[in-house]
């Protein structure tokens, strides 16, 4: 049987607690200030930012890891594994799924990306469910097919202010 490791963004925001339950990889994506680019999950974190806006900071946005970031992922997490699927936030909102699709062809098709059509908790459930898949053996398109058709049936909410 294949070992299947399953991969996400971090804007996810699945905890680490699940995470390491679930024994799932995560990249970082980048947060952008007037004071620079930041890896999320490395050099800043959501208190880093309440803080920043607390002291007048005026603007955030959040930029997707480029290919070259998702390929030297995808080929470090593929040591754990023979296949990596990758569920990536929802291509309406950023640039993640056409990025780590570029790395994905570099794989001879060991690394397979699923547009979640979510973000934040809509994506945790899935990537959940894709371990617990991995757990019971099915193989990578299987998996990939079952997340397809859970994807309508997920709703995300969330508030921004």
């Amino acid at each position: 049987m294949k070992k299947i490791v399953i991969t996400t963004d971090c804007v996810s925001d699945i905890s680490e607690k699940i995470r390491n339950k679930y024994d799932i990889k995560a990249i970082y994506f980048y947060i952008v200030t007037e004071h620079g680019w930041f890896r999320d999950m490395d050099e800043i974190t959501s208190g880093n930012i309440i803080e920043y806006f607390e002291r007048g900071g005026s603007r955030v946005q959040t930029k997707a890891p480029f290919p070259e970031e998702y390929r030297d992922f995808f080929e470090k997490v593929l040591e754990e594994g023979d296949e990596l699927i990758h569920v990536s936030v929802t291509s309406a909102l950023s640039m993640s799924y056409q990025n780590a699709l570029v790395a994905a062809n570099e794989f001879g098709g060991r690394v397979h990306v699923f547009d979640s059509g979510h973000l934040s908790s809509g994506m945790t459930h899935l990537v959940v469910k894709a371990s617990e898949y991995a757990r019971q053996g099915l193989d990578a398109k299987e998996i990939v097919e079952k997340l397809e058709r859970m994807k309508c049936r997920v709703s995300t909410s969330f508030i921004a202010e």
